[in-house]
């Protein structure tokens, strides 16, 4: 039987932890951007934690909102109504303010993304990575 799109994205995201476990209405995302004259590098250090934690003193969660240069998500009174404040749409933001980073940084993003219940196009993007067609730097398929 040929394999189907569903079908190859499974076996390459197989081994990917953290899928879904984070609920889109309490996502916080997280970031920095590199250090540049006018902060117009690209994203750092992205994380997505569950909002609901961020108030509770000596958590992850709460250390990382709280050493956020950025943040969106679940503190925005609009967040999951207005396109632009839904994951895929601070995606598109960061895309088109050229923010994304690059290779390896951009693979960790994405797994920040895929946290996130329902962000299926996060996965679907590792899988197309990790199809053996796109190498890291050093010539080896990405590690999910």
């Amino acid at each position: 039987m040929k394999k189907t799109k569903d079908d190859w994205i499974k076996e390459k995201t197989a081994d990917l932890e953290g899928v879904g476990t984070i609920p889109e209405e309490f996502a916080a995302i997280c970031w920095d951007v590199r250090r540049t004259r006018d902060f117009s590098g690209p994203v750092r250090d992205m994380h997505v934690v569950d909002f609901r934690k961020t108030e509770t003193d000596g958590t992850l969660e709460c250390r990382v909102w709280n050493a956020a240069g950025s943040t969106a998500g679940a503190c925005l009174s609009d967040w999951g109504i207005s396109p632009r404040h839904t994951p895929l749409g601070k995606f598109a933001e960061l895309c088109f303010d050229g923010k994304m980073p690059k290779g390896e940084d951009f693979v960790r993003l994405l797994k920040q993304f895929a946290q996130i219940e329902g962000c299926e196009w996060a996965v679907h993007m590792l899988a197309a990575l990790h199809m053996g067609d796109i190498l890291s730097p050093t010539g080896e398929e990405w590690n999910l």
